[in-house]
């Protein structure tokens, strides 16, 4: 109902549409609530163990198992190297692309741990990258340096980094696209 035959709506109008505005997007916000609490249980988690990782086994010498005709034998490691020591080991042998990787972790957890206090496009995107960069410098320097042998093999702290890099980067990803895709085709709709 138009009042005083203008062309603006009447001022109960304008309240309906707010109100159904702002119904809609509690709607929205009640909606994805759950897909958040996710997001954020995959930044803790993935933080957490990418911040463990290092304090794991990187290299371990022996191990491994046996088969044979009648049974499967488990091989006793003789040795390991934590994320610490490959770290180390490699600033002191001059392995650039280990310590860059392993560096560069470093970075990453960093970045982990910011997204935690604030979202913002620039640390969404870094994270993003370093999740898929610390992986691949990882893999190359493996090979760089001439560790894989017969009795050398990766240890858990290697998998627990790629699993955790594909957490974040999972997670960083969804939160970057919900921020900046969704947000402003909402807002242009």
């Amino acid at each position: 109902m138009r009042s005083n035959d203008q062309e603006q709506p009447s001022e109960t109008e304008r309240l309906r549409v707010r109100v159904n505005r702002l119904e809609m997007r509690l709607q929205r916000l009640n909606g994805d609530a759950p897909s958040d609490r996710t997001t954020a249980a995959a930044f803790l988690g993935g933080t957490v163990a990418l911040f463990l990782s290092p304090a794991l086994p990187w290299i371990r010498e022996g191990g491994g198992f046996r088969v044979f005709d009648d049974a499967v034998d488990a091989l006793e490691p003789t040795g390991y190297s934590t994320g610490w020591d490959v770290l180390w080991g490699a600033l002191a042998e001059g392995h650039g692309l280990f310590f860059l990787s392993l560096a560069l972790l470093l970075i990453q957890v960093g970045f982990a741990v910011g997204c935690h206090f604030g979202q913002s496009g620039f640390r969404l995107v870094t994270l993003m990258v370093l999740c898929g960069l610390v992986p691949f410098l990882s893999f190359v320097a493996w090979f760089w340096a001439g560790v894989p042998d017969e009795d050398v093999a990766p240890g858990s702290g290697v998998f627990v980094m790629l699993v955790a890099s594909a957490v974040l980067g999972w997670a960083a990803y969804r939160s970057w696209h919900e921020d900046h895709v969704v947000s402003r085709s909402s807002r242009h709709s």
